[in-house]
């Protein structure tokens, strides 16, 4: 049981003022407040206060070990969720070169379906322009398709560059000797080549885009009508001027051409 306190014990307030104990009064202590200089040994009385409540030890000793607790927990709590960043930094990573060799890997899938017989169509593209087909398996790979009994297959061939992108290109003959000037996208089906040739359409729309190339959207557009594809509208737009420029330079070429001959026969009925 604690002692009563008595006139002279020293006493603080809630907030760790030090006082001089008086008395007790009717709402609470009455108590002298002690101040400290730097000039004095002594402290020095206040004048007389009332308070509500008083502390044999400055109460701000247990404020501060709570508040001691609370940082301590809080820096346990800091120091682990460093751990858990620096931990979900290595996973995403690790996750990121795994992606990276799975894209790598996954470029592969087109042999491994085309060894287990999967491949139904290819989407081509063959020539220095680009002439985009979509060809089923047997139309691809046969060897000349104007001599109906050679049934030789053409030489397909898997090329890598250096940033690890793979392509596959296709040789006009089986042994490889009429040059490597197509590319060939294989499908599993119909639909897949026609997504192989959407995505290759959108890739040559930026490209025109990017460098103003107007006059090759009169052949992307038709490339897209053939696959019944839509057709952006700036391209399509691009398309019909091109078509129409190029009509209309055809239309006089063709009446040079006419008024040339025109004069010729009136030449030839002249010397009758």
């Amino acid at each position: 049981m604690k002692e009563p306190l008595k006139t002279g014990d020293i006493v603080y307030d809630i907030h760790g003022r030090e006082a001089s104990y008086l008395a007790a009064g009717a709402d609470g202590h009455v108590v002298q407040p002690l101040y400290a200089h730097e000039d004095d040994s002594e402290p020095r009385h206040g004048r007389p206060e009332s308070w509500n409540e008083v502390f044999r030890t400055p109460p701000t000793a247990k404020l501060h070990a709570e508040v001691a607790e609370l940082e301590k927990r809080l820096n346990a709590t800091r120091d682990a969720l460093y751990q858990v960043q620096a931990q979900r930094g290595a996973e995403d990573r690790e996750y990121a070169a795994r992606a990276k060799e799975r894209e790598r890997f996954a470029q592969l899938k087109t042999l491994d379906d085309y060894i287990a017989g999967r491949i139904t169509h290819f989407f081509v593209l063959e020539g220095y322009a680009d002439r985009a087909s979509i060809q089923t398996k047997d139309q691809f790979l046969k060897a000349n398709r104007d001599r109906d009994y050679d049934r030789s297959m053409r030489l397909v061939s898997l090329f890598g560059d250096s940033n690890g992108n793979l392509s596959w290109r296709v040789d006009s003959y089986s042994d490889g000797s009429g040059g490597s000037h197509g590319r060939c996208f294989a499908a599993t089906s119909h639909e897949e080549a026609i997504q192989h040739a959407s995505k290759w359409l959108d890739s040559r729309y930026a490209e025109v885009r990017k460098q103003e190339k107007k006059y090759e959207s009169s052949s992307l557009a038709r490339a897209a009508h053939q696959f019944n594809l839509v057709v952006p509208d700036d391209i399509a737009e691009w398309a019909r001027q091109a078509d129409e420029a190029n009509r209309q330079a055809n239309l006089i070429s063709a009446r040079k051409q006419l008024a040339e001959a025109q004069k010729k026969v009136d030449d030839l009925e002249a010397k009758q």
